[in-house]
């Protein structure tokens, strides 16, 4: 096993060590604690930052579904008004070849309905994460991402792209040419995604009817 490998390896577990400590010294911590023997382990570290509540993550969700809703009436919208101006001139109107910037932009924070599973061991007993992505568009954005969300979630396309191109290191055992057990880094993707299809349109009434009676929406 490399040096980096077995630094690693001594993160993952949480052993405390020198920076100058010498790669067979700390190979021995690594072997005594996977023995059960005592080492000296790294303190605590402090209360992940940016954690939620369950109301506010709540609350978030629900913004999140007045948010597709009215973004749903606007494609309506939209897609009556394009009906209309074919009706009046027997055709579509001239759009030219390629996508324009604008939407391009629209495209990147088209919310799609998903749930993310968290794959990362070192993130397990997480409810979520902070995201932040952007791209050359100047296209920003950054939110809380909730793990396991049964009903889904609605996440801008640019957010997913980004999810899905994260990746995470795990340590495999695999048996080394003596045939002992012997631990090997491998990547596999951070996150599991997966895309729900949109919200019908009895869910959207029946979400447009739940907001209309908190007074999320107006009539």
């Amino acid at each position: 096993m490399e040096r980096k490998e077995i630094l690693a390896k001594a993160d993952e577990l949480g052993i405390a060590y020198q920076k100058n400590i010498k790669t067979d010294a700390l190979l021995e911590k690594i072997e005594a604690f996977e023995r059960g023997e005592e080492v000296e382990m790294k303190t605590e570290p402090t209360a992940q930052k940016d954690v939620i509540s369950r109301e506010e993550l709540e609350a978030q969700i629900r913004a999140e579904y007045e948010a597709k809703l009215k973004e749903e009436l606007a494609n309506e919208l939209e897609r009556r008004s394009e009906n209309q101006e074919i009706n009046a001139v027997g055709q579509s109107p001239y759009k030219p070849a390629g996508k324009s910037k604008a939407q391009k932009i629209k495209d990147s924070m088209k919310l799609v309905r998903c749930i993310v599973t968290n794959r990362n061991p070192m993130k397990q007993g997480w409810d979520g994460e902070i995201i932040a992505v952007a791209n050359d568009l100047g296209v920003n954005a950054r939110k809380f991402v909730p793990f396991g969300i049964d009903q889904g979630y609605h996440l801008p396309q640019i957010m997913i792209n980004a999810l899905n191109d994260k990746k995470c290191t795990i340590f495999v055992k695999k048996k080394g040419p003596d045939g002992k057990l012997i631990s090997r880094a491998k990547q596999i993707k951070e996150y599991a995604i997966e895309i729900l299809p949109p919200l019908t349109k009895e869910e959207l009434k029946e979400l447009a009817a739940d907001q209309r009676a908190r007074g999320a929406i107006d009539d």
